[in-house]
C-alpha cells in the first residue's frame, strides 16, 4: 500500500494508482511525461507511432485525470501529421491550463517528413484544464535544428522552455 501527504508529512492519506491510458489500440508508445496540476490531478503525454505499417508517422497524446481520479480518453495535441515525439508536459499556474512541448520533423506548413537534412521544430500547444486543446504553434518560428524540449515553470517568469543545449522564455501563456 502506497500513501502520500498533502501537507508535507503531518497526516498520511491511502493512495489508489490506476494505469494511465497509454497507447490506443496496442500501438507502440514511447517517452511518457508525467506532470501535476496545483489541486494533485495527474496528466500524461508521450508519442505513439500510427500504427505498425506507419513508423514514419507518430503523434502526441495526452490523457488528464478527471476529479475522481479517473484517466480521460487520449487527446491527439500534434495535430496528426509528420513525426511528431520527445513531448514535455507542464501544469502552467499562471494560465491555469497544461502546456504540452515536443520537437517535429515537420517544418511550418509542410508535411508529412522531412528526409533530407532532418530539420526539427519545437512545437507546443496549450490545453485548458477540461481537456480543450489548441491548435499546434512553433514554439521559436525562424529557429530550426531544435528537439527534445523540456519545460519548466519560473516564479514571476512564466515557462521556461529547454531545448538541445539553450534556454529559453516561452510566451505560451
Amino acid at each position: 500500500m502506497k500513501k502520500k501527504s498533502r501537507d508535507w508529512g503531518k497526516t498520511m492519506q491511502k493512495m489508489i494508482l490506476e494505469a494511465a491510458p497509454i497507447s490506443r489500440s496496442g500501438n507502440i508508445a514511447l517517452y511518457p511525461t508525467l506532470a501535476m496540476n496545483n489541486i494533485g490531478r495527474l496528466g500524461i503525454a508521450w508519442y505513439e507511432y500510427g500504427s505498425p505499417h506507419e513508423p514514419d508517422r507518430s503523434d502526441v497524446w495526452l490523457s488528464l485525470q478527471d476529479a475522481g481520479g479517473a484517466w480521460a480518453e487520449p487527446v491527439n495535441v500534434s495535430g496528426g501529421v509528420s513525426y511528431n515525439n520527445g513531448p514535455s508536459l507542464i501544469w502552467a499556474h499562471r494560465g491555469g491550463n497544461w502546456c504540452c512541448a515536443w520537437h517535429s520533423w515537420r517544418p511550418p506548413g509542410k508535411e508529412p517528413f522531412i528526409v533530407d537534412g532532418d530539420v526539427t521544430n519545437i512545437w507546443f500547444c496549450v490545453v485548458s484544464s477540461d481537456g480543450v486543446v489548441q491548435s499546434p504553434l512553433q514554439a521559436l518560428p525562424g529557429v530550426s535544428n531544435t528537439d527534445y524540449a523540456s519545460l519548466a515553470g519560473v516564479p514571476g517568469e512564466g515557462l521556461q522552455l529547454l531545448y538541445h543545449d539553450r534556454l529559453q522564455h516561452l510566451q505560451c501563456l
